[in-house]
């Protein structure tokens, strides 16, 4: 309604300037033809102060038009934006629901099962599961809708771990990396692949030990996330180094790595165990 007021009120103004101005103009003109001494300039100062006046009121007329247009996409797109990450913390709450129902659902076979091994597979089952919740917990928190905080998340989900495996020893998590941005569809396989790296770690590395140190280091440079976690513990046997292991642990990081993320994981094992993974990703220091 605003817009159309404006077109009116210029439109009005066009009409009641050319009634004014241009019948004096035509009476200027009779006047000139009758006098003796020619064409008056007054003449042509008029037709030329016609023609700005009328060309400035065009601008003025095109300037409230297109700015009215403007303002209502701005306003269009921006209800679009709230409502889309409306969505997502909706979509992001309902799924972090659904991960807690079924991570208490795996505790309660847990407490129920008598086996030592199958206490272990689901426990590490209930990790996966939690891996994932965190990284939408992460989302849920953040301030955009489509990224993940890479520290936030890696920072939430060591804590969790050594909670869960080392309760009566003393485990160094150390993080190192910039505050830094990734997006959904990379942040869950990411966050399932450090789980079982730094799972393996916390049930394999520390043997009769109290004490350790894990250190994850990251970067994402040129469009490359790269992702070291290594520790300073008994390291793997080089017949399942080099060999094939059917660890479903090992098989779930390399086949993420390559499929999902289309990456490559190098595993090496001198003093300790280290991971190295590459990935292309869309990764910055911002939303």
């Amino acid at each position: 309604m605003t817009t159309k007021r404006h077109l009116l009120t210029v439109l009005l103004f066009i009409a009641i300037f050319a009634g004014c101005v241009l019948p004096g103009e035509s009476m200027a003109s009779l006047y000139s033809d009758q006098s003796s001494s020619g064409i008056s300039p007054l003449n042509d100062y008029t037709a030329v102060g016609t023609i700005l006046v009328l060309s400035f009121t065009m601008v003025l007329f095109i300037t409230f038009f297109y700015s009215g247009r403007l303002k209502t996409s701005q306003n269009l797109l921006k209800k679009l934006c709230e409502e889309r990450e409306a969505f997502s913390t909706e979509v992001a709450e309902r799924l972090n629901n659904t991960f807690a129902v079924i991570s208490s659902l795996v505790s309660m076979q847990i407490l129920n099962s008598n086996e030592e091994e199958t206490k272990q597979k689901l426990n590490e089952i209930n990790n996966r599961i939690m891996a994932i919740s965190l990284v939408h917990q992460n989302l849920l928190h953040s301030k955009g809708v489509s990224k993940v905080n890479v520290r936030d998340a890696f920072t939430g989900l060591g804590e969790q771990l050594v909670q869960t495996y080392f309760l009566a020893g003393d485990i160094d998590y150390n993080l190192k990396g910039d505050e830094c941005y990734i997006g959904m569809a990379q942040a869950v396989p990411l966050g399932i692949v450090m789980n079982e790296i730094v799972s393996n770690s916390l049930k394999f590395a520390f043997v009769d030990r109290a004490s350790g140190e894990i250190c994850v280091e990251y970067k994402c440079e040129k469009g490359t996330f790269e992702l070291c976690v290594s520790d300073d513990g008994v390291g793997i046997p080089k017949h399942l180094l080099h060999g094939r292991c059917e660890s479903l642990g090992f098989n779930l990081i390399h086949d993420i790595v390559s499929m999902q993320l289309k990456g490559s994981a190098d595993l090496q094992s001198e003093s300790g165990t280290k991971w190295i993974i590459h990935f292309p990703a869309e990764c910055g220091l911002d939303i």
